[in-house]
């Protein structure tokens, strides 16, 4: 049997998709100009890519963790420790610059990984202060676990966020000052901050963490250990707890400098780390600082789960090695808009782990006052972070990630709650009980990790349904007898072979391999396209039960095809660079180091509003039909083909499209898309249209503006920044254009408003209208544009055949190139279809033809009597360019060969074929 293996880290996760868009979808940005960098072994340095640097305008280049030593353990208690010798920090002057810098870095040989740096968002919603007390330690059971055990200030709760109202008298005593390094300018302790007394500003790097643009941390830093029987205000579910102050945000209200903040808390010896914000981006270098604080330094790092009431992957929430914290009421139902009278709602997922209560949080506030802080998972988190430390001070013995497990073992269990029945599994144990965590006694700790799923969808399930899931289950705690995993299918679409595995004892701190052979499952007949399966294993020993899920997607219907510098995932069910909308299927369109130039792409197609075919942030209208890919395709380097079926019975639509994409490697800024439109009804469709609706997020998404060229005929988006980066579409087929660009602003353009929601009616007035420029006011827009054709008539089991190509570049010149190599491209792939004048009825000839490589151009158009003449290779390359009079002679320095010609002018645009034959 030939299987395809997918690695997981801890619980595999790719979370569904059937979510609404509302709103704007809030895109996480980069920090200008600044890369980070892991080199590729502990013995390199910064001077080794001195050289490669000198073609960049480099600020500075140094250590990012300059006073970091070397770990004495490549791995503690079977997991990996992080050598933070080996990350460099590399500011450019020109953010421009940036991608080619990483593209550099990440082919010189010196680096393991080289990425920008994403900023992550902070997770509340400042709504309705009205008064309210502090029920969330009733429903934590706080009072109850107080009376075992309060901490203690040697228990050190970090709040890496905004930074805190340093003088709040329910805050300023309860701060971790390091009394090893007073105030009087010099490091006395000798760890590289000057006097960080009391923490460390990491966003304006001095030793004043002041929140001084927004009080989010001073909030989170109240619910986590406000002061304690001091008769004033508030009190944190951490009670005798100490608060060290990291502020991340700079000068711009940005967290820039979160992860930093992460790492200087370990560091500094906190053993719990509160992380109220972030956002859906994965990137290497924060699941590296996370793994340095929890193995190396021994930190408890919780982090809010999201506020965007679905379940898609956020991080640092999601990464390993965190304890994620859902969001919940005063009565322990998940916090949503309904219950919250609120526009967001928990984030869920088999990533969460524990729940705590998110909305109405009485807390302290900036001005040394108090407040409700409305909603948010940014409130979840810090209650359970105060929990945390309370545990961490009582069983000192434990260990950051043994903590984890005991406190998610203590949890009571709320999936049972009606309420909640249709999150059941995705709120994690159970919502947090600070008197079971201490009361208790201690459990095993049993998790299956190191998961890895084999199966044949690499031969499409030719040989073998069957999956099998290996892994390691790791035992954290007390040592586990007549251990059993038992496990079932959820999703319906899959039987399991081996339901019960018996694993006997796992001692303390060891694991046991459950190898191949053991968990098998077989997949339904037939297997279907990006279905999910939701594996439950309920791991079991005495005294322990815990419910775990593995969760992955057989049968992908996107491939990946590439020309070297452009990568796009192509799926066959009427999407464009993911599979689903919420993005957790595909890997966008990705462009040199540039990523996911676009949010989203989905075809749109119909007669009517009340007759459309829709995937464009709504149910998928599109079902799959087959997706194949070639790599030694005859016209083309890569080539993915798919098929999908667009069916409403109603709108009399029955159609089988027909979706090929070409690439090829001389052509490194273009796809080729093919579409073929088969009517397979009984009547004719008339007045047809379809649009590809694309959400461009060039680098800064929200300063895009779309432009449309007239001398080229095509639409292009670009950014309006330093950076300069350009994505559009050609539309190559003689069909009616549709193009209609949008500004995702609140009220849009007065007749279509992307942010309360793109209704049908919006979609269809689009498809039928043209607006060619978006954000072409100031700085640019967060932008849409819905590229495509129509009207058009499809008699039955007639075919309509439609050509357009995606263009990308960092230039406007490149983009014109671009253009020019897919019309070439384009006349030798469809010589029937091309050789139309694009503007006008202009003639071009050339004599001889075949040629000796000595031409005279002839040019028969009133008026028209001067141009460019560029001359392309077989495969689109352009080998020849010249400004040409008609009548020019012209000797050609080209090879024997067939070529394409092409003239243009302002006033027409002609292509013709060229064959070249010398003696």
């Amino acid at each position: 049997m030939r299987f395809l293996k997918l690695a997981l880290s801890s619980i595999f996760v790719l979370c569904t998709y059937l979510f609404a868009f509302s709103q704007v979808v809030q895109k996480p940005t980069q920090v200008p100009g600044l890369i980070v960098v892991r080199m590729n072994d502990s013995q390199a340095k910064v001077d080794d890519l001195s050289e490669l640097l000198l073609q960049f305008n480099v600020k500075y280049a140094k250590a990012l963790f300059p006073m970091a030593e070397k770990p004495v353990r490549e791995f503690k208690n079977g997991h990996k420790t992080i050598d933070l010798t080996r990350y460099i920090e590399i500011q450019l002057a020109d953010d421009a610059q940036k991608s080619q810098c990483i593209l550099a870095l990440n082919k010189s040989g010196f680096v393991e990984y080289a990425e920008p740096r994403y900023i992550p968002e902070l997770l509340y919603i400042p709504d309705d202060p009205q008064h309210s007390n502090q029920y969330y330690l009733q429903n934590v059971m706080a009072y109850d676990g107080w009376d075992i055990h309060k901490g203690d200030s040697a228990t050190v709760i970090a709040i890496v966020d905004t930074g805190l109202d340093m003088d709040h008298e329910d805050l300023i005593y309860t701060i971790a000052y390091n009394y090893d390094d007073p105030i009087d300018g010099i490091d006395n302790d000798n760890d590289g901050f000057v006097d960080n007394f009391r923490g460390w500003d990491m966003g304006d790097n001095d030793n004043f963490p002041q929140n001084e643009m927004n009080e989010h941390g001073t909030l989170c830093a109240g619910m986590a250990a406000a002061d304690s029987d001091n008769g004033l205000g508030v009190v944190g579910t951490g009670f005798d707890c100490s608060i060290l102050p990291v502020k991340v945000q700079d000068e711009d209200s940005l967290l820039s400098r979160a992860y930093e903040g992460i790492i200087y808390a370990a560091d500094q010896g906190a053993d719990v780390i509160n992380c109220s914000w972030g956002n859906t981006y994965f990137a290497q270098f924060e699941q590296d600082v996370v793994q340095y604080a929890a193995i190396n330094r021994d930190a408890l790092v919780v982090a809010s789960a999201g506020n965007d009431h679905n379940d898609v992957n956020f991080y640092p929430a999601s990464y390993d090695f965190v304890l994620s914290v859902a969001g919940t009421t005063s009565t322990d139902e998940k916090w949503t808009p309904e219950n919250g009278n609120s526009s967001g709602g928990s984030s869920y997922g088999y990533f969460v782990d524990v729940a705590a209560p998110a909305i109405r949080i009485m807390t302290t506030s900036d001005g040394g006052d108090y407040r409700q802080a409305y909603a948010g998972t940014s409130f979840s988190g810090p209650i359970v972070a105060g929990v945390a430390g309370i545990v961490r001070s009582y069983y000192p013995q434990m260990s950051a990630l043994q903590a984890i497990e005991h406190l998610k073992n203590s949890t009571d269990v709320i999936d049972t709650i009606p309420f909640n029945q249709e999150w059941k599994g995705l709120l994690g144990t159970g919502r947090i009980n600070m008197l079971k965590a201490l009361s208790e006694p201690i459990k095993p700790g049993l998790v299956f990790q190191n998961i890895t799923i084999f199966d044949d969808r690499v031969d499409d399930y030719q040989n073998t349904r069957m999956v099998e899931i290996t892994g390691d289950l790791f035992n954290y705690l007390r040592d586990a007898s007549n251990v059993t995993i038992q496990a079932n299918v959820l999703s319906n679409n899959a039987s399991v072979i081996t339901p019960t595995i018996d694993l006997g004892s796992v001692d303390s701190l060891q694991a046991v391999s459950v190898e191949s052979g053991n968990l098998q499952l077989e997949l339904d007949d037939p297997v279907a396209y990006d279905d999910k399966v939701i594996v439950e294993l309920e791991i079991t020993a005495d005294d322990f039960s815990r419910i775990q899920y593995v969760v992955f997607y057989t049968r992908p219907s996107y491939r990946d095809i590439s020309n070297g510098d452009m990568h796009l995932s192509v799926p066959s069910n009427g999407m464009f660079g993911f599979v689903d909308y919420s993005r957790q299927i595909g890997n966008g369109l990705n462009y040199l180091e540039f990523r996911d130039l676009f949010y989203d792409a989905a075809w749109v197609m119909g007669t009517s509003e009340d007759a459309l075919l829709d995937a464009f942030r709504v149910d998928n209208s599109f079902s799959v039909l087959q997706t194949t890919q070639q790599e030694d395709h005859p016209l083309a380097d890569e080539f993915v083909y798919g098929e999908f079926r667009a069916y409403n019975i109603e709108a009399a639509i029955n159609l089988n499209v027909q979706q090929k994409v070409y690439a090829w490697n001389d052509l490194p800024n273009l796809f080729l898309i093919d579409l073929a439109f088969v009517n397979q009804n009984m009547v004719d469709l008339n007045d047809f249209y379809a649009s590809l609706f694309v959400d461009w997020d060039l680098f800064k998404s929200s300063r895009n503006r779309i432009i449309w060229d007239d001398v080229k005929d095509f639409a292009y988006a670009e950014h309006t920044g330093d950076v300069n980066l350009f994505g559009g579409f050609k539309l190559l087929s003689d069909v009616p254009l549709k193009h209609y660009a949008m500004d995702q602003l609140v009220n849009g353009d007065g007749l279509v408003d992307l942010t309360n929601g793109l209704s049908s009616e919006e979609k269809f007035y689009c498809m039928t209208h043209t607006n060619h420029s978006a954000g072409a006011t100031g700085d640019g827009s967060d932008i849409v544009q819905s590229f495509g054709f129509g009207p058009i008539n499809l008699p039955t089991e007639d075919t309509v055949h439609i050509v357009l190509g995606m263009l990308v570049g960092q230039s406007f010149y490149e983009m014109q190139t671009a253009v020019d190599s897919l019309q070439a491209r384009y006349a030798l792939l469809y010589p029937d279809e091309s050789g139309i004048s694009i503007s006008g009825n202009a003639l071009i000839d050339c004599f001889p033809n075949p040629s000796n490589g000595m031409i005279t151009v002839s040019i028969r158009q009133s008026g028209t009597q001067s141009g460019t003449l560029h001359i392309y290779n077989m495969y689109g390359g352009l080998v020849y360019q010249a400004e040409v009079i008609s009548g020019e002679k012209l000797m050609l320095p080209l090879e024997n060969g067939v070529y394409h010609m092409s003239f243009e002018n302002n006033q027409v645009s002609i292509m013709r074929k060229l064959v070249i034959s010398k003696p």
